[in-house]
């Protein structure tokens, strides 16, 4: 008996599919075989948390095991985190992804922070070192009581016990019992500061510690803007630090402060003070003027975008630039005509028209 030449057609394309089906099926079943899935590697278990903690989005309960991997947040919430090597409270408005934990298996230890506050008990007895991975940082721990609170473009640490290893910009540095670093994109840790030697200082790492205290409802903690905190701690001491002539160190603080800060007041002050350094103490007018554009492009609406205009004439000034000086003098002067530097202003265009 012969087929029709239609059913032939259909019955070879019915062949056809019924084989890759086999083949699928075996190929599947052989990497099944090949590479079987892994089970997740435990991170530890949520002993406690309070107000909005999220686990890849979903929320979380009390003896709930988090993994490898898993995405943990907060908003206006914390969280502690255990396990047979250490202790983890997570402050408000914190995100990381979880790596391995420690043990004493020396496997590569960490937790990816993308912001946020973090204290962290690390059992002394366990050798391999444990990381903490922000933005643009990285700390080493082993054996310590530590704090950092991170944001995207910088980093603060302070050790309560034992020592870290804080990396930035390539540099590392050690910080040990009660001492304080920080650093960000571009800007290498700073000199760590002994903690007990400055009542600021001490202040500053209470409010960090208020952060990841759980007795303390985080509906009051997260009342407070630990960013703008931080950055005006930075901006009061790099005026500090103006009057014994460190003003390396006074820029780099001014630079965090300026990363950190989430009010763009003190983002605006922090660029102001930048400049004044470049050209009042340093000489370098070219760096000033970079500076103080940044803040009429950027922050014209803010208090200090009148001093900002006038030092930007003055420094046109110093340049010998005399067009550039009259026209933005003469700016200033429109704009600002009962501004706090007006005499100084007018004065200047006098000597530029030759009076």
């Amino acid at each position: 008996m012969h087929l029709h030449p239609s059913r032939t057609a259909r019955f070879h394309s019915l062949l056809r599919f019924c084989l890759m089906l086999i083949l699928c099926q075996f190929s599947t079943t052989h990497a099944e075989a090949k590479d079987p899935a892994r089970p997740k590697a435990a991170f530890g278990t949520i002993e406690a948390f309070t107000g909005y903690v999220r686990i890849n989005g979903s929320p979380v309960h009390s003896g709930m095991r988090v993994y490898r991997g898993d995405n943990l947040s907060t908003g206006a919430g914390k969280a502690r985190i255990v396990n047979p090597s250490s202790d983890f409270t997570v402050g408000p408005f914190s995100q990381m992804v979880l790596g391995f934990p420690l043990t004493a298996t020396g496997m590569d230890a960490y937790i990816e922070m993308g912001r946020g506050t973090l204290r962290s008990v690390i059992d002394k007895v366990l050798s391999p070192s444990f990381e903490i991975r922000t933005p643009t940082t990285v700390l080493g721990i082993r054996g310590t009581d530590f704090l950092v609170h991170a944001t995207q473009k910088a980093s603060v640490a302070f050790t309560r016990e034992g020592a870290i290893s804080f990396r930035a910009d390539g540099k590392t540095v050690l910080v040990n019992k009660m001492e304080m670093t920080q650093g960000g994109e571009k800007i290498e840790p700073i000199t760590p500061e002994k903690i007990i030697a400055s009542t600021a200082l001490t202040d500053l790492l209470k409010e960090v510690e208020q952060f990841c205290d759980m007795e303390i409802p985080p509906s009051l903690s997260a009342r407070k803007d630990l960013n703008n905190i931080i950055a005006r701690w930075n901006l009061n001491y790099a005026t500090y630090l103006i009057d014994k002539k460190a003003f390396i160190k006074a820029k780099r603080l001014c630079t965090l402060a300026f990363f950190i800060a989430d009010l763009r007041t003190l983002k605006a002050e922090a660029m102001l003070n930048n400049g004044m350094i470049s050209f009042t103490f340093m000489g370098d007018e070219a760096t000033a003027l970079t500076e103080l554009e940044e803040i009429l492009e950027h922050y014209g609406d803010t208090p200090f975008a009148e001093q900002a205009l006038y030092f930007k004439g003055l420094v046109y000034y110093h340049q010998n630039a005399v067009d550039m000086a009259r026209k933005t003098l003469e700016t200033y002067m429109k704009k600002y005509p009962d501004g706090k530097f007006r005499e100084n202003a007018l004065s200047i265009l006098d000597r530029l028209s030759g009076n």
